[in-house]
């Protein structure tokens, strides 16, 4: 949502009233601070009389950091109406046409043309100068593009439609020595379509639909705005970003082909998410969940479809993005329970449903120490990076909390740690020489085999030689059709499984 507020430009300015006042001058000031916080510059001709400031001709600008082009967006305009009692009304017009217009390398130039519809649209603004505070509520927005023109190639065809219906929430702006916009908002359907053809022979066509979105979202920001050439000092000074929302039902379509015949065709659907995003100094994380995923593709090379359903999937990341003397924490956990797959498919490779058809369940959960010698917001010497020749940061340790996997009868279960001496190439071949262990516990494998042989996938003369190879690594565990290896890794290179050296 905080991204579709500063993709539409004005629709995203709003908030609750107070005891305080404000008057025109007020909410407009904190309007042009909000987009200039963003690195964007607002102009417009301004007419103030009778307690009504009207701008018009709006226009907004930025831009992109290392020469990467600009973004101008044009409209008509808008009127802050001074109530009388300490409050001013947001009033825009129903129907609002918008100009964008992308410079960007290379000489090339895109301009696009949108029309912006509001219905039910009310905003009323309070507080004090320093912390203007937006109630606002809508039955529908609306976004449409109409037109896309670029030289490059004038036989591109799109069209775009964003619709928002069931609106409310509040947002704050508060100047100081930071930029602080809170915002909590709710929308009751979303819906999203574009399409596009390139020549009359390259087609898209897309559809997505949310159901209920709650969120939250809180952005410090420099008052001066962000200066790209300074992104990382700025977030050590206090800049930071953070959004939260949940879902309801999100489904999903998308039809691609070529010259009229069908190239893919993917849907998707999930029952609902929960969502938790955040950048600050100490780092990035995400943390996600998705209920009921199911998705059906089919591509017109692919032999089958891919058709499945995943019961839950949630992930968890962190990770450090400025630089530090210090290690810094990461994290990578991702989980995918009751993973089922169509019955189609199974019927492709075991007709005969020798393999058990249980839903499948994998889980990763690793967390570790790493050094950054550079800051991953520093976009000139990303650049550098990206192009090879500078390292840009080291692991130190890494920690296997979870590992899980089962399906067709059979589990593995792993955990275990490593540290990692980075001023040691040599002994792994260039790798960071590791030191640490990992204990692994698979069931089920023995009567995996018999029913792959079975099957056929695997030949009988084979199956006794496969089962020696991994004794070599594995020993039999307490329980029945169980394997055991618990792998040591040392300092000078040495590997063994169960006691036995196997390097």
């Amino acid at each position: 949502m905080s991204h579709l507020l500063k993709t539409t430009a004005l629709i995203g300015l709003i908030a609750t009233p107070t005891l305080a006042d404000v008057n025109a001058r007020n909410v407009w000031d904190v309007f042009t601070a909000n987009y200039r916080a963003f690195g964007l510059q607002i102009e417009a001709t301004e007419n103030y009389a009778s307690g009504t400031l009207k701008l018009s001709d709006i226009k907004i600008s930025g831009q992109f950091p290392l020469d990467w082009g600009s973004i101008t967006i044009t409209t008509t305009g808008l009127s802050l109406i001074e109530n009388g009692d300490g409050t001013v009304a947001v009033q825009f017009p129903e129907n609002m046409p918008l100009a964008v217009a992308l410079s960007l390398p290379d000489e090339l130039f895109i301009t696009a043309t949108m029309d912006q519809t509001l219905k039910g649209y009310k905003v009323v603004a309070s507080g004090d100068p320093d912390k203007v505070q937006l109630d606002y509520s809508a039955d529908l927005i609306e976004l449409k593009l109409n037109e896309v023109n670029s030289p490059v190639d004038k036989h591109v065809t799109a069209a775009a439609l964003l619709s928002l219906s069931e609106i409310s929430g509040v947002t704050t702006l508060q100047t100081g020595e930071m930029l602080t916009i809170s915002q909590d908002y709710e929308v009751g359907k979303t819906i999203v379509n574009w399409d596009y053809s390139i020549e009359g022979k390259t087609a898209s066509e897309n559809h997505a639909e949310v159901m209920k979105i709650d969120g939250n979202n809180e952005l410090v920001l420099p008052n001066a705005g962000f200066d790209f050439a300074k992104i990382a000092d700025q977030f050590r000074s206090g800049a930071s970003i953070k959004t939260a929302y949940t879902s309801g039902s999100y489904t999903a379509k998308a039809n691609n082909s070529i010259n009229g015949a069908p190239l893919i065709k993917q849907d998707l659907s999930v029952d609902s998410t929960d969502t938790f995003m955040s950048l600050a100094e100490n780092g990035f994380a995400m943390k996600m969940s998705a209920d009921e995923y199911f998705v059906d593709m089919q591509a017109k090379d692919m032999p089958f479809p891919m058709r499945g359903k995943i019961g839950q999937f949630s992930g968890d990341f962190q990770f450090p993005v400025l630089q530090k003397d210090v290690d810094q924490d990461i994290v990578y956990s991702f989980a995918m329970n009751d993973f089922t797959m169509d019955s189609e498919i199974w019927a492709l490779f075991d007709p005969n449903e020798i393999l058990p058809r249980d839903p499948a369940n994998f889980t990763l959960n690793l967390s570790g120490k790493a050094k950054l010698f550079v800051d991953l917001l520093d976009f000139e010497t990303m650049d550098k990076v990206m192009g090879g020749g500078t390292k840009f940061g080291e692991i130190s340790s890494v920690s296997i909390n979870e590992l899980v996997f089962s399906a067709v009868d059979t589990e593995l279960n792993g955990t275990g740690a490593f540290s990692f001496n980075n001023d040691d190439l040599q002994t792994f071949d260039g790798m960071p020489a590791p030191d640490g262990g990992a204990l692994l516990k698979l069931s089920g494998l023995d009567a995996l085999i018999d029913k792959l042989t079975k099957m056929g996938v695997i030949a009988e003369g084979d199956v006794m030689g496969m089962r020696m190879g991994l004794m070599m690594f594995t020993k039999t565990g307490d329980q029945a059709d169980t394997l055991i290896s618990d792998i040591k890794i040392t300092p000078d290179g040495k590997i063994t499984a169960n006691g036995k050296r196997i390097k």
